[in-house]
């Protein structure tokens, strides 16, 4: 919903609903995630939070590896947002994500964890980690054509 995220708010939360109304587990993690993805760009990073631990909860339930990796990408990132001295966590959080995204062979989520946790390390203080990180990042996004995630990574890129 590029520009319109009340929407994508509205309609992440309407998805979720479905599953918990229609009582199907499998998947509601992908849900949660979405929620929390539009609440941290909205800047509710309570919420965002809050979204991103349940995702991760669920999907551990399910055995959903791939939504385990972004849950703890996305969950990384927030916690950093809210708490800078959260910088190990966060940056834990974030490693184990990609760790396991690589290990399933997701090159274009590694990408976002890669380009999160240069934000992570940018945002306190150190250069050095996230440039090589945000490289990474925006070499994978590069060669995949993922134009979007390669924009938001030179945008960070610019401001160093």
């Amino acid at each position: 919903m590029m520009g319109q995220t009340r929407t994508a708010v509205e309609l992440a939360e309407k998805g979720l609903r479905m599953h918990i109304d229609l009582g199907i587990p499998y998947f509601q993690s992908y849900s949660h995630l979405n929620c929390a993805g539009t609440h941290f760009i909205l800047g509710d990073l309570d919420q965002a939070r809050t979204q991103a631990e349940l995702a991760l909860q669920l999907a551990m339930q399910n055995n959903e590896r791939h939504i385990i990796g972004l849950s703890r990408v996305w969950l990384g990132r927030t916690i950093a947002r809210i708490d800078p001295t959260q910088i190990e966590a966060a940056e834990q959080q974030i490693l184990q994500g990609i760790k396991l995204l690589e290990e399933l062979g997701l090159p274009p989520f590694c990408g976002i964890g890669f380009m999160f946790l240069g934000e992570v390390y940018a945002a306190s203080g150190r250069p050095k980690e996230a440039l090589a990180h945000l490289k990474k990042a925006e070499a994978l996004f590069e060669k995949m054509g993922m134009n979007y995630w390669l924009g938001k990574t030179r945008e960070v890129l610019a401001s160093f």
